[in-house]
């Protein structure tokens, strides 16, 4: 069932990326208060998370092409990007600007990066079937690249411990690499030979969360390699994203909803948000008192309030965005909020002083699958952003 309801708030010709440019990824900025998305058109955006305002000018580097992986940095200040031209680069948050690009380069787009929680390597994946690992300080690759057994890479997700990479592509297998020697630990079988695994997320207690052509699948981290479906969908996982406490599991699919699970009971929570096609990337809050949920994929922005949703369960109607302008963000003291940023940036300078070790993963902002085309537009639901 699709919404109805009339846009609220529509851009029209001040629009945020190039028209019909997707939005390739997203995720929140600043105790989310900013929303970060990344486009087809090469372009960066950031904007108020209230009210769709800009924030500055996109962020471009010219000759990059589309941008079609990013991950925000654990501590929040900087941004990676994995482009058409088979290339990351970083950028700093607060001066919104090119810090980095790397030298080498894969052969065709790249499809996922992913953070190490101590800031010191990002992995990625490429449409050319290698995954890198990348040293963040020399912007050049740490050992050989990986030659997966998939004909293209959709995702890269480390273990929680950072010992171990998990791969899945344009097949139906994960593969488990070994991240210092970059061999294959084991393969697991995650789907039907006619299905693709586009995503995952790793728990901190190991269950492994798919994202395939036809339902969400649970995978153990463990030699054996079980795997369990948990729900069926009529259009293939394009974003499989986990809340950061861990007690919410999100699927977008491309049959245009959004489910919720519980990802210990591996139960459903609540019904499927709805929204219309062009689902392409989703992620949580970074505070998840905050309870918001933002999802894009056309050049719209939809963002729920889980903490409003959750008191509808009971609710016979579909869970849909609220307007903007009625939902209300719980807004830190600034005090405190200085106090926040004061010791995170300490805490930031007292890690990079250490010995670089093997990357710890964090788990990468998902990214669609090759070969995908435009996706259309609806007009007949709540636009939150145009």
């Amino acid at each position: 069932m699709l919404c109805s309801v009339k846009p609220h708030i529509q851009l029209n010709n001040k629009r945020i990326h190039s028209e019909f440019a997707a939005i390739t990824c997203i995720d929140f900025l600043d105790e989310d208060r900013r929303i970060i998305t990344c486009s087809e058109d090469g372009s960066i955006q950031v904007r108020k998370a209230d009210t769709g305002e800009k924030v500055g000018d996109p962020w471009t580097d010219e000759g990059s092409g589309g941008i079609h992986a990013m991950a925000v940095s654990p501590d929040q200040t900087e941004v990676v990007t994995g482009s058409q031209d088979g290339r990351i680069r970083l950028w700093n948050v607060a001066t919104r600007e090119r810090t980095r690009r790397s030298r080498q380069a894969h052969s065709l787009t790249i499809l996922s990066v992913c953070w190490s929680p101590d800031e010191f390597h990002i992995a990625s994946g490429s449409e050319d079937g290698t995954v890198f690992i990348w040293d963040t300080n020399q912007d050049d690759i740490v050992g050989h690249l990986i030659r997966t057994n998939h004909p293209h890479v959709y995702a890269v997700c480390y273990s929680p411990g950072g010992e171990t990479l998990v791969t899945s592509g344009y097949n139906n297998m994960i593969t488990f690499w070994d991240v210092n020697t970059r061999e294959a630990l084991r393969f697991v079988e995650a789907c039907h030979l006619s299905q693709q695994v586009h995503c995952i997320a790793w728990t901190s207690y190991d269950r492994i969360f798919l994202g395939c052509s036809n339902g969400i699948v649970q995978a153990t981290a463990n030699a054996e390699g079980e795997v369990a479906c948990l729900g069926k969908r009529t259009g293939p996982i394009c974003a499989i994203v986990l809340s950061q406490d861990e007690l919410l599991l999100a699927a977008a699919s491309l049959d245009n909803t959004i489910s919720l699970w519980n990802p210990k009971t591996n139960k459903s929570v609540g019904r499927p948000l709805c929204r219309p096609k062009g689902l392409r990337c989703a992620a949580f809050a970074r505070n998840p008192d905050s309870g918001l949920f933002a999802a894009s994929g056309t050049d719209d922005v939809y963002i729920w309030d889980l903490q409003e949703l959750f008191r509808d369960f009971n609710s016979t109607l579909p869970l849909n965005p609220r307007p903007w302008y009625e939902r209300c963000i719980v807004q830190w003291s600034s005090l405190f909020r200085t106090v926040v940023q004061v010791t995170e940036k300490a805490f930031g300078r007292l890690r990079r002083t250490r010995a670089a070790g093997p990357g710890v993963g964090h788990g990468a902002q998902e990214n669609y699958l090759h070969g995908r085309q435009s996706l259309d537009k609806q007009e007949s639901a709540v636009h939150l952003l145009g």
